[in-house]
C-alpha cells in the first residue's frame, strides 16, 4: 500500500480523577509489565534455543528492483467537548472540585521510506483547541456552592512539520490564538496553590508521598549535553486579556471587577539551535499592543491607566554549554513604537491599590505585615476596599435621600404587577436600588476577557459614549405623583 490512514472521533464526555484510585492504576501497571517482561524474557529464549535454520530465498537478479513509492500515513483524531473534574477536601467540611473542559482536535502525517527500512523522511501535525476552560467549586458555610472562574482559551491551533531533507533537518512550528483569558483574584490564587499541592502530592510516587527525605536519599541528576536539531517558531495571538477582581458575594463566577490588562495582535518569530560544542542560540522577536484599564466605580465605565502602547522587543541569547569557559551572552532590546502614556486619577490608584492588595493576599504564605495589634494590614485594608466597591460596577442607581419609602417604575413599563425588582419596584428611606434597562449594555463589563463571558475584543475598546439621561417615574408616599 502508498498510504494508510486512521480516523477517531469522540463524542465527548467526562470522567473524575480520584489520586488514591490513580495510586492503584499505577501499581497494577508497573505488576502487568514486571510480569510481561518476565513472560517475554522467557519466549525469546525458547525461540533461540529451538530456532531452525531458514533456507537461503533465490532472488532473481536478472531485472533491476524498481524503487517503491512512500509509504504516507495519515492519522486524525477528535474528543468532542469533555470535562474532567478533580475533587478534593481539604478538611472534613470543606469540599472542593477543579473542572476542566476541553474541546480538541488533532491529526498527525508521516512519510515514510520503504526502500530505506520505513525511514521517517517527513512529518507533520497539528493541534485545535476550540475551546478549553478552567473553574473551581467549593462549598461554602452556608452549604452553597461558588464557582470560581479562572481561565478560558479558545481558537487556539498549534501545528508543526518536519521535511527531514537533505538541505533541512529542522523543525518549523506554527502557534495562532483566538483570544485568552484570566481571572486573578484572592481566593482564586488560593485555590490554585492548594491545587498545585495537590497535583504535585499526586505525580509523586506514593512510597515517597508527603514525605520529605534528605538530599543524600535523592538521586543525583546526570548532565545530559543540550542538542536538537534546529527550530524556528511563529506565534499570532489576537488577545489576551487579565481580569482582577475582588472576590465578592453579587457575582458567583467573576466578582467586582479592578483592573484589566490585554496585550492585542502579538506576533512573534523564535528561532533556535543547540549543539554540543556552541551551545543554545536563541533569538526572539516580538511586536504587540498593551494597556491597562481600571474600572470607575463611581461612573460605571473604564478609564485608561496605560493608554493603548505599541512596543517592538528582541532578544538575542547566546547560552554556552557546561563545563566550558565561554560566557553566557543575553540581549534584551525594547523600542516602543507609540508613545508610552500614563493616566493618573485617584479613582484609578484606589482601583490600583486594591488589585495590587487582592494580589498580595494572594501570593503570601501567611500575615507577615502585621501591625502592633497583630493585625493583618493587608488583609484589612483589602476588605474595607472590597466593602467600597462591592455593588458599585453599575450604571444606574435610584437613591432615596429621604426617609419616606418610595415607589418607582421606569418609564414606558406599565407591568409593575410582574414585580420585577430591576424595572418596579419600592425604595425604603436612606437605601438606593439597581436599575436595569432593557435597552442598555452595561459599560462596566470587561471588553477583554472571555472568561467573563463577553464577546472578546481585538482592538483596544473605544472611550465609552456618555451615560444616556433615562427617565424614572416616583410616587412618595402622600403625594400624587412626582418625576
Amino acid at each position: 500500500p502508498t498510504s494508510a490512514g486512521l480516523d477517531v472521533a469522540l463524542g465527548g464526555g467526562g470522567f473524575a480523577v480520584n489520586i488514591p484510585a490513580w495510586d492503584r492504576v499505577v501499581a497494577l501497571g508497573s505488576a502487568l509489565a514486571g510480569v510481561h517482561d518476565g513472560d517475554t524474557d522467557a519466549v525469546k529464549g525458547q525461540e533461540v534455543s529451538h530456532a531452525s535454520p531458514l533456507a537461503p530465498v533465490a532472488e532473481d537478479d536478472s531485472k533491476p528492483k524498481k524503487p517503491s513509492p512512500p509509504l504516507i500515513v495519515k492519522s486524525a483524531f477528535s474528543t468532542g467537548e469533555w470535562t474532567v473534574t478533580l475533587p478534593w477536601k481539604p478538611s472534613e467540611t470543606d469540599a472542593r472540585a477543579m473542572r476542566l473542559v476541553v474541546d480538541a482536535r488533532a491529526s498527525a502525517s508521516a512519510s515514510l521510506d520503504v526502500n530505506a527500512g520505513y525511514a521517517v523522511k517527513g512529518w507533520g501535525g497539528a493541534v485545535t483547541l476550540d475551546r478549553l476552560s478552567l473553574d473551581v467549586w467549593e462549598n461554602l458555610p452556608d452549604l452553597s456552592q461558588r464557582t470560581h472562574s479562572l481561565a478560558e482559551a479558545k481558537g487556539v491551533s498549534l501545528s508543526a512539520t518536519s521535511d527531514q531533507s537533505d538541505w533541512s533537518t529542522g523543525v518549523s512550528i506554527d502557534l495562532v490564538v483566538r483570544d485568552v483569558s484570566a481571572a486573578v483574584s484572592t481566593r482564586r490564587m488560593q485555590l490554585i496553590k492548594e491545587l498545585q499541592g495537590l497535583l504535585d502530592d499526586g505525580a509523586a510516587p506514593p512510597h515517597a508521598r508527603s514525605h520529605g527525605g534528605s538530599s543524600a536519599q535523592k538521586e543525583a541528576k546526570t548532565s545530559v549535553p543540550l542538542a536538537f536539531p534546529p527550530i524556528s517558531m511563529s506565534v499570532q495571538l489576537d488577545t489576551v486579556g487579565t481580569l482582577i477582581v475582588n472576590d465578592g458575594d453579587e457575582d458567583e463566577t467573576i466578582g467586582v471587577p479592578l483592573v484589566e490588562a490585554a496585550v492585542f495582535g502579538l506576533s512573534a518569530s523564535l528561532t533556535a539551535d543547540a549543539d554540543t560544542r556552541s551551545g543554545l542560540r536563541v533569538s526572539v522577536n516580538v511586536e504587540t499592543q498593551a494597556l491597562v484599564d481600571f474600572l470607575n466605580h463611581r461612573k460605571g465605565a473604564w478609564e485608561p491607566i496605560v493608554e493603548p502602547w505599541r512596543v517592538r522587543v528582541g532578544v538575542d541569547a547566546l547560552i554556552a554549554p557546561e563545563k566550558t569557559s565561554a560566557p553566557t551572552k543575553i540581549g534584551v532590546k525594547v523600542v516602543g513604537v507609540d508613545q508610552l502614556e500614563f493616566t493618573a486619577t485617584e479613582a484609578g490608584a484606589v482601583a490600583t491599590a486594591a488589585a495590587a492588595l487582592a494580589l498580595l493576599n494572594g501570593v503570601k504564605a501567611s500575615g507577615s505585615t502585621t501591625n502592633a495589634d497583630d493585625e493583618d494590614v493587608p488583609s484589612k485594608a483589602a476588605l474595607q476596599l472590597q466593602i467600597k466597591t462591592r455593588r458599585q460596577h453599575h450604571s444606574y442607581w435610584l437613591h432615596n435621600a429621604t426617609t419616606s419609602p418610595v415607589e418607582y417604575r421606569l418609564e414606558g413599563d406599565q407591568t409593575m404587577a410582574n414585580g420585577d425588582a430591576d424595572r418596579c419596584g419600592i425604595v425604603p428611606g436612606g437605601e438606593r436600588a439597581l436599575l436595569r434597562f432593557p435597552d442598555v449594555k452595561s459599560r462596566a463589563a470587561p471588553r477583554y476577557s472571555c472568561v467573563a463571558g463577553v464577546e472578546t475584543l481585538v482592538s483596544p475598546a473605544p472611550a465609552p459614549p456618555p451615560a444616556p439621561i433615562r427617565a424614572v417615574v416616583l410616587r412618595v408616599e402622600g403625594r400624587a405623583a412626582a418625576s
